[in-house]
């Protein structure tokens, strides 16, 4: 009577676990930051008009304040920073409507300005399983791959940054921001512009500038292994800003 109590006492729980393993990898599977589609602006007049709609998106959230696009994959999401009360990783599991999500919003941390003026600007984005937010930047340990995609666009309310990208490697899972201390000891940017040169492992693209007075994006993701992460790498080349919409004209 006991074994058959015990018996049945295990058989619910392994049902209890299959059922929240289910609900997990449904989550995994379907989570990928809401829909972004509807910010794009689909302009049909050639120039440097701005393509994302920061208007109705900053009515639903200040806390956006930029939008990142990897052309070849589909990193082509807006950005945030929590400005408020919130903990400084809140985006990590909160989309860009401040709703509980998984897959959560690109983000970058406070200690980075909103600008990208900093020497170094760090963006931070989950590796989805269904391909969503950062899992695109697997495909840059493509060597082929890696050497016909070299550009990652941010665009901001006033300008479009053009990135080249120098390198993709794996690296250990450190805060990047407070290990080589970007802000207080200049000293340190050679230091890290040296891991990007001559990473362990990964991808490195030959000829491009690579010193202090350069404006790095770094764009990090979790790797298949939790003590890791993957890493890409890129340069500021182009600043522009842009080209005030021209005003339609009454057709009535």
């Amino acid at each position: 009577m006991r074994f058959k109590r015990i018996r049945k006492i295990m058989l619910a729980a392994c049902f209890l676990v299959f059922i929240g393993s289910g609900l997990i990898l449904c989550m995994l599977f379907l989570s990928s930051g809401g829909n972004v589609e509807q910010f794009r602006i689909k302009s049909k007049e050639a120039g440097m008009e701005n393509p994302i709609d920061f208007d109705k998106l900053q009515k639903i959230n200040p806390d956006i304040y930029a939008w990142v696009q990897v052309p070849g994959t589909s990193i082509d999401y807006p950005v945030a920073s929590s400005q408020g009360k919130e903990k400084e990783d809140y985006y990590l599991n909160h989309n860009f409507r401040k709703a509980y999500e998984f897959a959560g919003t690109i983000y970058s941390q406070r200690e980075n300005s909103r600008d990208f003026s900093d020497p170094v600007t760090i963006l931070y984005g989950h590796n989805m399983i269904n391909g969503s937010m950062f899992a695109g930047l697997r495909k840059f340990a493509d060597e082929q791959f890696f050497g016909k995609h070299d550009t990652v666009y941010i665009f901001t309310p006033e300008q479009r940054l053009t990135y080249q990208i120098a390198a993709y490697y794996e690296t250990d899972n450190k805060n990047i921001l407070q290990h080589y201390g970007f802000f207080q000891k200049k000293e340190q940017i050679e230091e890290y512009l040296k891991t990007i040169r001559q990473p362990d492992n990964g991808n490195v693209r030959l000829g491009i500038s690579l010193n202090a007075a350069e404006k790095i994006l770094t764009l990090s993701t979790c790797s298949s292994i939790s003590t890791r992460r993957r890493i890409l790498q890129s340069v500021l080349v182009g600043q522009n800003e842009w080209e005030e919409s021209s005003p339609q004209p009454n057709t009535k």
